[in-house]
This record gives C-alpha cells, structure tokens and sequence, in this order.
C-alpha cells in the first residue's frame, strides 16, 4: 500500500525505462587471381519494461506513469564513410553478406485498486519506440565477378496496459459546492511505434560475365506470433475528468531498398555480359485490441459527466520499398 500526497508540490511521476543499443560494424577486403570473401553478421536485442501500481493513494497537480521501450540494434556490413571501403579485386571474384538485425520485448503497465487524483492531468502509458537497421554493400572488381547481398531486420515487442479492478481516477478539483471541476483530463495508452530500415547493395565491375543477387527484407512480428498491443480496462472502474482519453496504437514504419556501396547511387552491375536479380519486401504482421468492461465514466453524485470519452485502437503501417539497378552490356535485371 502506498500513500502520497504532492497536492501542495505538484506532479507525480513513476517511470519504468529500459533502452537497448546493439550495434556491430564489420569490414573485409580481399585480392588475388581468385578472390573470395564473406562476412556474416547476426544481432539480436532485447529489453523488457514493467510499471505496477497496487493499492496505491495519490494526490498531486498531475500524475504521470510511463513504461517505456527505447533502443536500436544496427548492423553494417563492408561499408565505410559514404563509399565503398570493401572490395574484392582478382580474376574470379565472388562476395557474399548477410545481415539479420532483430529487436524486441515485452512492456506491461497495470493498475489495481488504486485512488488517484490529479488536480490537472493523470496521463499512463506503455510505449515502445524499437528500431533496427541493417546495411549490406560490397564492391567487386574482376574479369569474371557476382555478388550476394542479403539484409534483413526484424521487430517483435508486446505493449500492454491493464487497469485492474476498484480504481478510481479522478482529474480536476472540486469545487467549493461538492461538485466535479469541468477540467482536468485522464490518458492512458498503450503503443507499439516500430521502425525497420534495411539497405543492401552491390557495385560490380567486371570484363566478362558479372551477376548480383541482392535482398532486402523488413518484418513486423511473425506468421506465428503478431506483434501485439492492448488495451484492458477490467470492470468495477471510475473515470472522473472532463476529458477520458483510452487508446492503443501500432504505428509501423518499413523501408527496404537497394543501393551502391555509395548510398547516393543505385546498385551497379557492368560487364560483357550481367545479370542482376533483385528482392525487396516488408511485412507486417500486428494486433491490437481494445478490450473494455463496465466502467463508470463520470461521478453522478458529483453532477459530473465526463464532456469527451475516447476509447480508439488503430493499427497502421507505412512501408517504403525500392527495388532499381544499373547494368550495362548484354544486360538482364529482375527486379
């Protein structure tokens, strides 16, 4: 049981944070009459972030509970300062790259038989803001030359906010005669905000026969498991405030494209004879849900209605796929 009392200092604030930043750098060079190199690289991060809140008494001006996801796993792979800094160069030239980046977690808020009162604002939420990146380039020079770059990154976190049962949350003061203030606003909210960027490309240059295979693939959740969100207010609850904001959101950002070794230039392929075979996609597999029992929004023995009850789940996604190559001489691209 916990009892605070800031009426007369201001706000009170819980906040649970956890952030995560993986990053990993990698670069090869190879020469020879027969040139081969590889690098691989695989990045996995995750984090977890939990606010609990039971039988809690509070009163202040504002009362804030925030749980937060913040972080980023970041793959490069044979690229430096905006050029290419990794080259194979010999009469048989081959390169390949692959680079998986994957973030995720689980951030769960809950509420349980707590009073609450605010005499502004009480705002509760669960966010993620997660990001993963994967760079893959190369540059091969040679008679005979091909190339194989794969990126690939992945998010997958949980999002959830619960609001027990026997809370009351009250925001705004009363007024001298008894009643509800007509101010004062209650927001909770849950949110998943992933974003995903892979690059993968590849600059040949041959005096014979030159091929390139090039991937780039972003990937919310999974065929088997929905990057989740969710919102559950269970009953027996009271919301008194002018304003009653309840919302959960999924707001995916993807982009998968294709370039040099130098971002500014497409990927290159030229030689007596190329073939360029290029794959870029984004998937989104997510859920929200919203999920509301019964719930007493305003105080009847207060003469209070709440003027603006919102109770929104939205679920989007933005995905940014580029696929464009240059060839040149007896030339074949698919894209």
């Amino acid at each position: 049981n916990t009892t605070l009392d800031a009426s007369t200092t201001g706000t009170v604030t819980v906040d649970s944070t956890a952030k995560t930043t993986a990053t990993a750098n990698m670069l090869g060079v190879a020469a020879g009459a027969v040139a081969i190199n590889g690098n691989v690289g695989v990045l996995d991060a995750a984090g977890n972030a939990a606010v609990s809140m039971n039988a809690a008494t509070i009163q202040a001006k504002d009362i804030a509970a925030h749980s937060k996801l913040d972080g980023t796993s970041t793959i490069t792979l044979n690229l430096g300062a905006g050029a290419a800094k990794s080259a194979t160069v010999g009469a048989v030239v081959g390169w390949g790259g692959f680079g998986y980046s994957s973030i995720a977690g689980s951030n769960t808020l809950k509420l349980d038989n707590s009073n609450l009162h605010a005499e502004q604002t009480i705002a509760m939420d669960a966010v993620n803001d997660l990001a993963a990146s994967v760079n893959v380039a190369a540059l091969s020079v040679g008679f005979v030359t091909g190339a194989i770059q794969i990126s690939e990154a992945d998010a997958s976190a949980t999002a959830s906010v619960t609001i027990g049962s026997k809370n009351t949350l009250q925001a705004g003061n009363d007024k001298k005669d008894g009643t509800a203030a007509d101010k004062g606003s209650i927001q909770i909210q849950a949110k998943n905000a992933p974003k995903l960027t892979t690059h993968s490309g590849i600059e040949l240059i041959g005096l014979g026969v030159t091929g390139g295979v090039i991937k780039s693939m972003t990937q919310v959740g999974s065929s088997k498991k929905d990057m989740e969100t969710s919102l559950t207010v269970q009953d027996g609850n009271q919301f008194t405030a002018a304003v009653v904001d309840l919302d959960a959101s999924a707001e995916a950002v993807e982009t998968a494209d294709f370039h040099a070794p130098d971002a500014a230039k497409p990927p290159q392929n030229v030689g007596v004879a190329s073939l360029q075979v290029n794959y870029n996609g984004a998937a989104d597999y997510s859920t929200v849900k919203v999920d509301v029992a019964s719930a007493q929004y305003g105080d009847a023995k207060k003469s209070k209605t709440v003027d603006t009850l919102t109770i929104n789940g939205a679920n989007s996604v933005i995905q940014n796929i580029a696929a464009q190559s240059n060839s040149g001489g007896l030339t074949g691209i698919t894209n």
